[in-house]
């Protein structure tokens, strides 16, 4: 079952049962920086994190108390290009990212964000209280453009809301058995079978 929603932005966001999940490397080490401040910037509240790292990014983040490390890989200067090897290995700590939040406890819900996104309203409270399990961000992309959804997924990887550990259960296993679709992200089109889903509207994903 999906549903598209409009969000009305609210004021301020104090949800204090979240859990942010991130995987973060050398190369989008100053990203994340900005991200986390961007996110608590706009909600006007510090949120904890999960975040699956390489060895010099979880050296830099050892004295912020609300993020909780785990090494993956080695330090990773560089971004690896598509379809490389290690891209795929990169992507593949988005799910391990999630479960390392639901194993501490279990949370109302935990939130994906690639490193490299910027926070630019508040959005948190208004996306937990929906009914829906998951919350998904669509490409909303031009109609010359909307060919690239049959390569590259409807949805974007980087932004995805969980309510239940069964759903990064499941990306993972979609993920892992289909190879021939491109990484973590072509799979997620199948979550609004699987869940019920809510889907985000043009101004989530600029």
């Amino acid at each position: 079952m999906v549903c598209q929603v409009e969000i009305e932005i609210a004021e301020s966001d104090t949800f204090t049962c979240v859990f942010c999940a991130s995987v973060v490397t050398k190369a989008t080490l100053e990203e994340f920086w900005i991200l986390k401040a961007t996110l608590e910037l706009c909600h006007k509240a510090t949120y904890s994190w999960f975040v699956r790292c390489d060895e010099e990014s979880q050296a830099a983040m050892l004295n912020s108390p609300e993020i909780r490390c785990h090494v993956f890989t080695r330090t990773q200067s560089m971004r690896p290009t598509f379809f490389t090897p290690e891209f795929r290995q990169i992507v593949a700590e988005k799910m391990n990212a999630m479960e390392d939040a639901w194993r501490e406890t279990n949370w109302d819900a935990v939130i994906f964000v690639d490193a490299d996104l910027i926070v630019t309203k508040s959005f948190i409270t208004e996306l937990v209280n929906l009914p829906q399990r998951i919350v998904l961000s669509p490409h909303h992309l031009p109609s010359a453009l909307r060919a690239r959804s049959i390569t590259f997924g409807r949805f974007n990887a980087g932004f995805v809301l969980a309510k239940s550990p069964a759903f990064h259960d499941w990306w993972r296993e979609a993920f892992v058995s289909r190879p021939d679709r491109f990484m973590e992200q072509a799979c997620l089109d199948d979550a609004p079978g699987i869940f019920d889903a809510a889907l985000l509207d043009q101004r989530a994903n600029i």
